[in-house]
C-alpha cells in the first residue's frame, strides 16, 4: 500500500522517489513545552543502517518564532534516498550542529517507496502554520528532550490567533475540533460502505453483520477523536496521569490502529482489548470492498462476489487473523508475518510478511526496483537479484554485455565459455574481459582486552572464535599466544584456528604476545601485547574483599553466587553489598537466595542514569528520600521498578547528566546512594564488577546503542571515581552462542559494543587510571555449549534430541560457570 511522505506511527520517515519532502522538528522539554532554537543550527542526515557516515545531509532553517526547525529535500534528494533504500536498510537522524559540534537528538529508520514521477525541479512546499503537536500532522516530529523550558504550546496558539486565550482548555477544545474534522470523512466513507453492502444480494448478505461492525468501528474512531487530547505516548505516561481504576488511551505503533485502551488496576496498565481503527485501515477496507474492474451494477454476480470478499476481509481485519494447525494467519502489521508456517520444532521456515516479502530459511524474497525478485540473507546481503553490476545468482553475476550473447566467467575471472554470433566456444585463454574476483572481507582483528587474569590452580580457556568479529565455520584465522620468562623458566605457546587454547598458569610470565594471521596470508600478522597476572591460590594469608556486582540480568543470574563459590574456595572472605539479592537459581531470575548486589533485570544505561524512564523498566521513577526502609522491604521485582541512585540536584555534587522527572531535577549520585542505605548495612565496596550494554542494544538501534554505551560507561566510571576514589572497577561482557541469530547479533551490534568497552578501558588506563580493568569474559566462555535450548523433538530409538538455541542473551550451564570463573580470577588478581 502506498503512503504519502511523512512519519509512520512508529517514527519511520517515509520518502517517495521524485517527491520533494519537508520535515518540521520540534524539540520539547520533559513537560512537552517547545524549546527555543534561536542561535542554533540543525541538520537531517541519511545513512545506511549500521554505518556511521551519512550519504546525504540536509541543513535546516528556523521557522518564525524559533520554536521549530524545517528540513527540506528536493525531488532529486528524494530519488537519491529511494535508490539507496531500495537495496539497503537506511536510517535518518536529526542532529544539532551548532558551532561545529554534533549532538544527535533523534534516530530512526527510513521507509522508501516508488513515486509517480521521475525527479523534477519542484521545490517542497510548506504551509505556514503554527508548530504544535497535532495527532493528524504526520510530517511533524516532536522530540522530548531535557533542557530549559520554552513557551508552552497554548501560548504559541494564542500568539498565532488560533485560540482565544492561552489556556489548556482552549487548546484542548481546538485540538478536539481539528481531530473530529480530520476523522469525519473516514466515518462517512464507512457509512457509505454499509449502504453498498445492504444493496448487494446473495452471499454478500451473509456478511452484513461485518459491515455493521465496520460502521461501529468508525463510531469508535469518532469517539477517539473527541478524546484525542487525552492520548498518551506510553503506558508509563498514562499510568502517571490516570486515577486508579480509570481507563486511558495510548498511541498505537500499529499502522491500522490509532490508539489502544488500558485500565489502571493496582498500578498496572491492563489492556482492555479495545482499539480504534486508523484512517489507513478504513481506506484499505473501503478500497477492497469497492474495487471492481470497470462499471457494473450492484446486483451483478461479480460485484456481489467482490463485496463478499471485501466484507470477509474487513471481518478478518477486525479479528486480527486466526490460527490453523501448523499455520498462523495474521493481518498485516499484526505481530509476526502475515502468513507463517510452523514446524514441529516451533520454527517458522516459511512466511509472508505485510510488505509482501516471502520469508524463507535464512533470508527474504522481495520484489526489486527493476521489476524482478531479490533474495537477501538475514544479514541483508544480496544472494539472488539485481544490483549495479547486473543480476546476482549463487556464485555468479549475470550482466548485460554487447559483444556476445552469453559469457561465463569463473570466480578467478577466467572465461569458461562464450556464445556469440559465430557460435559456441570455450574460453581457451581468451580473457573476454576478465572480471577480477572480489577480495573477501574478513575481520580477524582480535577482540580482547589488554589484561589476562589467571589463578594458579587451573588453566584458563581462550576460545578463538569469540575474539573475532566475523563468525562462521570457515577457517580464516590462526591465533597464537606465547609467554616466556626466559631460561630456565618454563615457557608457553598455544595455537589454534577454530578451537580453544588452554592457558597454563604455571608457564605464563608477566606478559604474553597474541598473534593473529589470516589463513592464506603468509606475510602479514596482527600482534597485541597482553599483561598477565597469576594469583597463587589457595591464599597463605587471610584476605577480605567487599564486592558490589552492578549490572543487568546477566549479572543477576547466579553470577554473584558462582563468584562467591570460587573466591571462598581460594581462601577469600567475601562480603557482598547492595540493595537487591541476586538469583541463586539456574532458571528463576526472581530468586533471592544469592548474594547482595545491584543487578537489575532489563536495565540499560538510560535507566541507571535516569535520562529515559519512558520504556517501562522503571515505571515508579526516582526512589523518594525517606522511603529507604519501605524499599528494602519490597520484593525483588518491585525494587527493580524504582531508581535508588537519583538524587535531587540541589543535594548532589555528581557530574552525571541532569534529568527531569515530574518537574524535579536529579542526578545519579553514588555518594547519596551510600548515605541513604548506610543504615541498612551498605558500605563502600572494594571492587565493582560492572556489566551494562546488552539492554542498550536490545532497546536501541545499533548506532544509537553504541553511542549510549560510550556515554554511559563514561558517566558511570567518572561517578565511581568521584564518589569512591579507592574502589576498583572490572568492566566485563558476555559472549553469544554459535547460532544464526546469535551470529547476526554479534556481527551486527554486540561485537562493536564490546570493542567500544575495550577502547574505553584502554583509554582510561593509558591516562593513568589504574583502578579500571577489563575482564574479557567473552573470550573465556564457550559459544557451543551452555546455552538454553528449545524443547525440540527426541528420537525415541536413539534418545537424541533435535533442537535450537532459545536464548542468545543469557549464558547457561557451563558457559555461565566459565564466565564467572574468568571474573572471579580477575577479582582474585586485583583484590
Amino acid at each position: 500500500m502506498s503512503h504519502p511522505m511523512g512519519l509512520s506511527p512508529a517514527g519511520a520517515l517515509i520518502v517517495r522517489a521524485g517527491e520533494p519532502f519537508a520535515l518540521r522538528v520540534i524539540v520539547t522539554d520533559a513537560q512537552g513545552a517547545p524549546q527555543d532554537m534561536v542561535g542554533k543550527t540543525f541538520a537531517l542526515a541519511f545513512l545506511i543502517s549500521g554505518q556511521t557516515d551519512p550519504f546525504l545531509v540536509r541543513d535546516s532553517y528556523l521557522e518564525e518564532g524559533g520554536k521549530s526547525a524545517l528540513l527540506m529535500g528536493d525531488a532529486a534528494a528524494a530519488t537519491q534516498i529511494f535508490l539507496t533504500g531500495a537495496s539497503k536498510a537506511i536510517s535518518y537522524y536529526f542532529t544539532e550542529t551548532t558551532s561545529g559540534a554534533s549532538f544527535t537528538h533523534y534516530y530512526e529508520q527510513v521507509k522508501v517507496e516508488p513515486g509517480p514521477d521521475f525527479p523534477t525541479d519542484r521545490a517542497p512546499i510548506v504551509a505556514a502554520i503554527p508548530a504544535i503537536e497535532v495527532t493528524m500532522d504526520a510530517a511533524t516530529l516532536a522530540i522530548v528532550q531535557r533542557g530549559a523550558a520554552g513557551d508552552r504550546a497554548s501560548l504559541e496558539l494564542f500568539k498565532a490567533d488560533i485560540i482565544d486565550e492561552p489556556t489548556a482548555a482552549a487548546m484542548d477544545a481546538h485540538n478536539r475540533a481539528e481531530a473530529v474534522a480530520a476523522v469525519a470523512p473516514f466515518v462517512e466513507t464507512v457509512e457509505n460502505l454499509v449502504d453498498q453492502a445492504d444493496a448487494a444480494k446473495g452471499a454478500a448478505n451473509t456478511f452484513r453483520g461485518q459491515a455493521e461492525t465496520a460502521a461501529g468501528r468508525a463510531e469508535i474512531a469518532a469517539t477517539t477523536a473527541q478524546t484525542i487530547g487525552k492520548l498518551y505516548s506510553t503506558t508509563g505516561e498514562g499510568l502517571a496521569q490516570t486515577d486508579e481504576g480509570a481507563p486511558f488511551w495510548v498511541r498505537s505503533a500499529d499502522d491500522q490502529r490509532v490508539a489502544e485502551e488500558y485500565l489502571k488496576l493496582a498500578g498496572i496498565a491492563v489492556p482492555t482489548g479495545k482499539t480504534t481503527p486508523s484512517a489507513e485501515l478504513v481506506l484499505f477496507v473501503a478500497d477492497t470492498v469497492r474495487r471492481t474492474d470497470g462499471p457494473a451494477m450492484p446486483n451483478e454476480a461479480a460485484v456481489q462476489w467482490k463485496n463478499l470478499l471485501g466484507q470477509f476481509w474487513a471481518y478478518f481485519y477486525s479479528q486480527g487473523g486466526f490460527d490453523l494447525p501448523g499455520f498462523k494467519f495474521g493481518r498485516p502489521s499484526d505481530s509476526g508475518p502475515f502468513l507463517r508456517g510452523t514446524n514441529r520444532l516451533g520454527q517458522s521456515p516459511f512466511g509472508v510478511d505485510d510488505d509482501g516479502a516471502v520469508i524463507l530459511p535464512g533470508g527474504r524474497l522481495t520484489g526489486d526496483v527493476c521489476g524482478g525478485m531479490s533474495y537477501r540473507n538475514d544479514l541483508g546481503d544480496l544472494i539472488i537479484g539485481s544490483e549495479e553490476s547486473g543480476t546476482r545468482l549463487p556464485g555468479m553475476v549475470v550482466r548485460a554485455i554487447s559483444d556476445a550473447y552469453v559469457r561465463s566467467v569463473n570466480g578467478l575471472g577466467q572465461v569458461n565459455f562464450v556464445a556469440d554470433a559465430s557460435g559456441f566456444r570455450s574460453g581457451d585463454g581468451d580473457d573476454g574481459g576478465v572480471i577480477p574476483p572480489p577480495e573477501p572481507v574478513i575481520d580477524v582483528l582480535p577482540m580482547i582486552g589488554s589484561e589476562l587474569f589467571l589463578t594458579s590452580d587451573r588453566a584458563l580457556p581462550l576460545y578463538v572464535e569469540n575474539i573475532r568479529m566475523s563468525r562462521s565455520d570457515d577457517r580464516f584465522g590462526r591465533v597464537t599466544i606465547d609467554s616466556r620468562a626466559g631460561p630456565p623458566a618454563k615457557s608457553f605457546c598455544g595455537s589454534s584456528v577454530d578451537n580453544v587454547i588452554e592457558l597454563d598458569p604455571s608457564r605464563m610470565a608477566g606478559t604474553a604476545t597474541l598473534t593473529v594471521r589470516t589463513i592464506g596470508n603468509r606475510t602479514a600478522r596482527l600482534v597485541k601485547t597482553l599483561s598477565v597476572m597469576v594469583k597463587t591460590v589457595p591464599l597463605t594469608a587471610a584476605k577480605t574483599v567487599i564486592l558490589m556486582p552492578w549490572g543487568d540480568s546477566t549479572t543477576n543470574r547466579q553470577m554473584a553466587q558462582f563468584i562467591k563459590a570460587y573466591l571462598e574456595s581460594w581462601g577469600f572472605t567475601v562480603i557482598f553489598v547492595g540493595t537487591i539479592n541476586g538469583s541463586a537459581s539456574s532458571t528463576d531470575a526472581q530468586n533471592v537466595a544469592g548474594p547482595l548486589g545491584e543487578a537489575h533485570e532489563g536495565w540499560a544505561f538510560s535507566d541507571v542514569l535516569g535520562y529515559d524512564l519512558t520504556d517501562g523498566d522503571i515505571p515508579y521513577g526516582p526512589l523518594p528520600l525517606g522511603q529507604e526502609a519501605a524499599y528494602m522491604a519490597l520484593s525483588k521485582a518491585e525494587k527493580n521498578k524504582w531508581n535508588p541512585y537519583l538524587c535531587p540536584i540541589g543535594s548532589s555534587s555528581a557530574s552525571t547528566p541532569i534529568v527531569t522527572v515530574g518537574g524535579q531535577q536529579y542526578r545519579a549520585d553514588l555518594s547519596f546512594f551510600e548515605q541513604r542505605f548506610a543504615p541498612f548495612g551498605f558500605v563502600r565496596p572494594d571492587i565493582i564488577p560492572l556489566n551494562f550494554g546488552m539492554n542498550d542494544r536490545n532497546e536501541q538501534g545499533a548506532v544509537k546503542a553504541l553511542e549510549q554505551v560510550n556515554q554511559g560507561y563514561g558517566y558511570v566510571l567518572d561517578e565511581i571515581e568521584r564518589a569512591w576514589p579507592a574502589t576498583k572497577v572490572i568492566a566485563w561482557a558476555s559472549a553469544m552462542p554459535v547460532d544464526l541469530t546469535g551470529d547476526a547479533t554479534w556481527q551486527g551490534s554486540w561485537a562493536a559494543i564490546i570493542n567500544a568497552v575495550t577502547a574505553i578501558v584502554k583509554a582510561r588506563r593509558d591516562a593513568g587510571k589504574t583502578n579500571v580493568h577489563l575482564c574479557s569474559a567473552w573470550a573465556h566462555q564457550t559459544a557451543e555449549a551452555g546455552w538454553a535450548t528449545a524443547t525440540g523433538v527426541t528420537d525415541p530409538a536413539t534418545g537424541v534430541r533435535t533442537t535450537t538455541i532459545s536464548d542468545i542473551i543469557h549464558p547457561f550451564g557451563i558457559a555461565r560457570e566459565q564466565q564467572a570463573l574468568a571474573l572471579a580470577s580477575a577479582i582474585a588478581c586485583i583484590a
